[in-house]
């Protein structure tokens, strides 16, 4: 499963909506439109961090990416891809 299957995924899942269109749902702002609360968030690093073996610090929570499904699941594939280089 891609992050961004994951991601869409996660929030569906709980009966969130997101939008149709694919670019409508990697756009989405999770937390400025009230998806999760702070428990929620807790949730979701946890998941994500335990679905693709990484770990989220606190520069990726603070960056911009964090706030969008999109953003988020290019911190995810970037932290795959450093992780699965030898020697980082």
């Amino acid at each position: 499963m891609t992050p961004i299957e994951f991601l869409v995924d996660y929030f569906e899942s709980r009966g969130l909506s997101l939008g149709t269109a694919l670019e409508e749902k990697l756009a989405v702002d999770y937390l400025a439109r009230g998806l999760i609360d702070s428990m929620g968030l807790v949730s979701l690093i946890m998941a994500v961090e335990e679905a693709f073996a990484i770990q989220l610090g606190a520069e990726h929570m603070q960056s911009d990416a964090f706030l969008t499904i999109g953003g988020l699941a290019g911190l995810i594939e970037g932290l795959r891809a450093t992780a699965a280089t030898p020697g980082t």
